[in-house]
């Protein structure tokens, strides 16, 4: 956040419209959040010195219903202001954080020309007079989402070049920069009625604004600060690039998605050297995002909305099938984790892959307003995440892909599973003081801990799904991360038996040495589909029964028909089922999921109820989906 400032700091805040009791006949009226800036007819300041905060204090006098003055004091201290104890009729300002790097005020509202203020003695202080509010309680749209107050003053703010300011725009083309934003926000998103919206200014150079003399003071229901007009163009909107399979083929397409991009990285939070990556090969693919995900124990919306969900049922709104369908994109690969053995905090709870077609592809569906205003869900929901772009490499075929020949094969009461590797190589291997081990890169050191135990992992049927280089953190912290490795165990005794062999213990010093962080997690996946992966069981339905639900499809025309003629499932692979199942006819054991709560029944891949096996029944009967499971 721009530096936090106690009410006026160098630079006018006004914006967030206060509730002003105690009038003389009772009555309530709005005040503005703060109209301050430079000292009032105070020296300039060194370059250097503009980012120092320089802290101000303002008082809110009520004289008249609809006149509230605004005085500004400087030179004070919080302790000299926190004793003030105001009458009747004043109030002081609240905290608010400024957006522009300067301003300053060119006289008090009343005085004749500028470089006049006038100054009074208010409880043992001298204060200047620099704003008036003259108008409030200004309505901007019916639902009551922006509210208004025009203030009088003499005010020009500025900002310095390399800026993306935010702006609003309204129905009539108007444009409002924000000017700040409160300190104690519950939300960093501000509700748009449908008429307005919401846009950036990019200050190419320098950029001084000088107010209007009657400024319309717009505060947001987040209560973000907006003032104006100013003369800014901000052009119209471009329309978004239709989600179609074919995007990948036109690399230039990517210009018209300037600003989605220019909006992530300056959003913050996305790394902006991975999306340079993507941007400069915007149709090279496909490519798989790995996504880590922890959930809120509470959903919290960015837009302060009230809600009862958890954070998992928030992100099962989220789920944009349809948006992955249109560009070609699809989820290839997600699980719940049952363990976490390695790894410090956060303890990850699902682990999810999605291929897409190209990074233009994904950039498109980004900035598609539909698909935002789906995101919302996942933003409430999700409380942590790493988001990794990927590239597929080639694993080679196990001999025993069903694991039958192990030692340890999975059983009903032991089954398979995937054991996730999310690996951070050290540049160079950190073997302990004292090793003769030679010099090794950390991805040679992890290569030769895995030489050395191969041996092992082939007696016990132990062979790769899937391996993933990273070429970037997308979403995340500091970390690098280099690869993710996905090995299928038969089972937990199969597992507890490659960590008991001896060779493997021996190597475990390269382990050591090659990585700087990992998080390995046992999962078994709902569903795992990842092109050229051995062994990989898609939604893993039960066997086939004699009506043929469970027979393996890649579309509708695959299925026997008699009633089972949905092929359930994405692109690539899936099995069929029998739709309409409410009044029997699921064979064992396959059960009919009906009656699923309204608000996700449209995003679900059936109409009604559908005969489903049990790997997914869990996810169903769970919140929000709600659906009764025979």
């Amino acid at each position: 956040m721009r530096g936090l400032m106690i009410s006026l700091v160098a630079l006018l805040t006004s914006g967030a419209l206060l509730a002003c009791e105690g009038e003389a006949d009772g009555a309530d009226a709005a005040a503005p959040d703060a109209a301050t800036a430079d000292d009032a007819g105070a020296p300039d300041v060194d370059e250097d010195e503009e980012r120092e905060p320089r802290v101000g204090y303002e008082i809110l006098q009520a004289v008249a219903p609809d006149r509230i003055v605004t005085w500004l004091n400087n030179e004070m201290t919080q302790a000299e202001f926190d004793a003030i104890e105001l009458p009747q009729g004043w109030f002081k300002n609240q905290p608010r954080e400024g957006e522009p790097d300067r301003g300053a005020f060119a006289r008090s509202p009343d005085a004749a020309r500028d470089g006049e203020f006038t100054v009074a003695e208010h409880f043992g202080h001298a204060w200047t007079h620099v704003a008036t509010v003259v108008e409030t309680g200004i309505s901007l749209d019916p639902d009551g989402l922006l509210t208004g107050a025009r203030v009088h003053k003499y005010h020009e703010v500025g900002f310095d070049a390399g800026r993306r300011l935010p702006v609003i725009v309204s129905p009539t083309g108007d444009v409002y920069v924000r000017i700040s934003r409160d300190a104690g926000r519950a939300s960093d998103t501000p509700t748009m009625p449908e008429t307005w919206r919401e846009a950036e200014y990019a200050t190419d150079a320098p950029l001084t604004l000088q107010l209007p003399e009657r400024t319309l003071v717009i505060r947001a229901d987040n209560e973000d600060s907006f003032q104006g007009p100013v003369p800014l163009d901000v052009g119209q909107p471009a329309p978004p690039l239709p989600l179609t399979g074919d995007l990948c083929d036109d690399p230039a397409a990517i210009e018209a998605l300037a600003d989605t991009v220019g909006g992530l990285v300056a959003g913050g939070g996305v790394n902006p050297e991975q999306v340079q990556r993507m941007v400069a090969a915007p149709t090279d693919g496909p490519f798989y995002m790995v996504n880590l995900i922890r959930y809120r124990e509470r959903a919290q919306y960015p837009d302060g909305r009230q809600t009862d969900l958890t954070g998992r049922e928030a992100n099962a709104l989220y789920a944009p099938v349809e948006f992955l369908q249109a560009i070609g994109a699809r989820v290839v690969f997600n699980t719940e984790v049952d363990d976490q053995i390695d790894g410090d905090e956060p303890t990850w709870e699902s682990v999810a892959i999605v291929e897409y077609p190209c990074p233009l592809a994904f950039f498109a569906m980004l900035g598609h307003p539909e698909f935002q205003a789906r995101a919302i869900h996942k933003t409430a929901g999700v409380a942590q995440t790493i988001v990794m772009v990927t590239e597929r490499m080639p694993v080679p075929a196990p001999a025993d892909p069903e694991q039958s020949q192990s030692p340890h094969p999975p059983t009903a009461e032991d089954p398979a599973f995937d054991l996730i590797h999310v690996m951070d190589f050290h540049e160079q291997a950190q073997y302990a003081e004292g090793s003769d081990e030679p010099p090794r890169t950390g991805r040679e050191a992890w290569e030769a801990y895995q030489a050395g135990g191969a041996g092992a992992s082939a007696a016990l049927g132990i062979y790769l799904t899937g391996r993933l280089v990273v070429q970037g953190v997308f979403i995340g912290d500091d970390r690098s991360w280099d690869e993710v490795l996905l090995v299928r165990m038969p089972s937990l005794a199969g597992f507890r038996a490659l960590q008991d062999d001896e060779t493997r213990r021996e190597g475990d010093h390269h382990r050591q040495a090659a990585l700087a962080h990992d998080y390995s997690m046992v999962t078994y996946p709902a569903l795992s589909q990842i092109p050229g992966s051995p062994g990989g069981g898609g939604m893993q339905p039960p066997p086939a029964t004699a009506d043929g639900t469970g027979t393996l499809c890649q579309s509708d025309d695959d299925c026997p028909g008699g009633g089972v003629d949905l092929c359930l499932g994405d692109s690539g692979a899936g099995f069929c089922t029998r739709e309409g199942c409410e009044g029997g006819g699921c064979e064992a054991p396959y059960v009919c999921c009906r009656d699923c709560a309204p608000i996700v029944q449209g995003r679900l891949p059936f109409d009604g109820s559908a005969c489903l096996p049990a790997s997914v029944v869990e996810q169903l009967t769970a919140a929000p989906a709600s659906c009764t499971c025979d």
